[in-house]
């Protein structure tokens, strides 16, 4: 289950999300939650094996491909690391 963040941050990266959003869209279920306190657009949060994987800034055609093969296998490449948040950031 992938959720993109709806926050002002997030939202003004409308196209951005949107093919995110298709990227995704028949690999898993895909939904919109909440600011999730990132501010750095767009971020996804991923469900896989009961665990949640936060991403940020995730912008291009390559970390797109790269979160779909995530989704797919568990592997995350050297980008999607850097982009990988270990904790949300508490206001």
């Amino acid at each position: 289950y992938a959720e993109v963040c709806r926050g002002s941050g997030c939202r003004k990266h409308k196209t951005r999300i949107q093919k995110l959003m298709q990227t995704l869209d028949g690999e898993c279920e895909v939904g919109r939650t909440k600011c999730l306190d990132l501010c750095k657009g767009p971020v996804v949060c991923v469900t896989r094996d009961n665990t949640r994987h936060l991403f940020s800034k995730l912008r291009g055609d390559k970390l797109r491909e790269d979160l779909r093969h995530f989704v797919r296998t568990g592997r995350l490449s050297k980008q999607l690391k850097k982009r990988r948040k270990k904790k949300l950031k508490r206001r």
